[in-house]
């Protein structure tokens, strides 16, 4: 009897690693865009992954000797309205960092929005919305290969605004970030239905302008990251503070997590 309980112990013990493991650390499957469990041995010897993402490049070089010095797996998302935003984009990509187009999208605030028809407005058309998203990929960033919000709390908690965003980001083989402005966002639920690639951010670094709290965010980032594999983080590019922060933690992310695109973390 005491022979069998020793077994039964000895089993337990070595399968509650892949139990902890698979319950623990997770990935986006390849084709289904879904969360899905990693074994046991690419939990003991893979690094977290992490997705930094830049908001609001394109209307200025402000602090560019800084952000050159970032490293170039962080993803630089580009306002693609001002007449400076082309140029800002093909210099940071030159640079090496991998860019996004920042979609300007209708707020609930419509204060908010300094040239109301740059945005995706949820009285749009499917054919106004297809226009608006040509001329910003084929003509300002043509080189990008997604795209998230910028503001659209209004926008993306609509219902037929997103299904008409989600058919033509599949045409057009684009993926999505939701930035998630506001919880009532639908943007995930409509991008998984038409399989459009994407992924919800999991904090917003700098809401407020202040280097304490920004590095507390992005320890929270970080926690999130090791607990399920993966996070995805937003500052903004404007925000000096925001690349002090991290400038000086960016030895510390790459020496403990995986610094990836967005694009690596939906392949």
């Amino acid at each position: 009897m005491k022979k069998i309980f020793y077994y039964f112990i000895i089993i337990f013990l070595i399968t509650l690693p892949f139990i902890i493991a698979n319950r623990f650390r997770k990935n986006v499957d390849n084709n289904t865009n879904k969360i899905q469990s990693k074994t046991f041995f690419s939990f003991l010897f893979s690094k977290p992954k992490l997705v930094l993402i830049l908001d609001d490049a394109g209307k200025t070089n402000q602090y560019f000797n800084k952000i050159k010095k970032l490293n170039k797996n962080i993803t630089i998302a580009v306002i693609p309205y001002y007449t400076s935003s082309k140029a800002i984009g093909l210099k940071l990509k030159n640079e090496g960092f991998n860019i996004i187009a920042h979609i300007p999208m209708e707020p609930i605030d419509n204060t908010k929005m300094d040239v109301k028809e740059a945005f995706l407005l949820t009285n749009d058309s499917i054919q106004v919305i297809s226009t608006k998203i040509d001329f910003y990929i084929n003509d300002i960033l043509p080189f990008v290969t997604g795209i998230n919000n910028h503001m659209g709390s209004l926008f993306t908690s609509n219902k037929n605004s997103m299904i008409n965003l989600m058919k033509i980001l599949k045409k057009k083989n684009l993926f999505f970030i939701d930035s998630l402005t506001i919880n009532s966002s639908v943007g995930y639920k409509y991008a998984k239905i038409y399989k459009v690639p994407t992924i919800n951010r999991d904090i917003f670094l700098d809401n407020q302008d202040d280097e304490v709290y920004i590095k507390k965010q992005l320890d929270k980032l970080l926690k999130i990251a090791m607990k399920k594999g993966f996070a995805v983080g937003i500052g903004h590019i404007t925000k000096e503070k925001t690349i002090n922060v991290l400038l000086e933690n960016q030895d510390k992310i790459l020496k403990n997590f995986n610094l990836i695109p967005p694009s690596k973390i939906l392949e």
